[in-house]
């Protein structure tokens, strides 16, 4: 099962498969429209058979700091409670943003890359 959103340059798809649910992101996350993002996390927290949620970031082209800050804040909350949340596959460009604000080591999964 999936779902797909598209808000401005973002594209959003997330997949379940059956404990873990998988969020795609491609093109571009910003302030116009990380409430997808936040609203896609929330309903994945809803579905109480998930207990993963990985974030893929390896067809994002561009972040700025309120995509970073949500995906802070989501770690921080998901990853204190009973579930499990990490990003993978940051392409080049946001991986660079990522380690430029200083959460990599919270936010990437091993290298980023994978």
């Amino acid at each position: 099962m999936a779902t797909e959103v598209r808000d401005g340059p973002l594209d959003l798809r997330t997949e379940f498969m059956g404990e873990m649910a998988v969020i795609h992101l491609a093109g571009e996350l910003d302030l116009s429209n990380v409430p997808s993002l936040a609203d896609a996390i929330a309903e994945v927290e809803r579905n109480r058979g998930v207990r993963e949620i990985v974030v893929d970031l390896e067809k994002l082209e561009f972040i700025d700091s309120t995509g970073i800050g949500e995906l802070v804040r989501s770690s921080q909350r998901i990853n204190s409670g009973p579930g499990a949340f990490r990003v993978r596959k940051a392409a080049a460009a946001v991986r660079r943003v990522i380690e430029i604000t200083g959460v990599d080591g919270q936010l990437l999964d091993g290298d980023g890359a994978g």
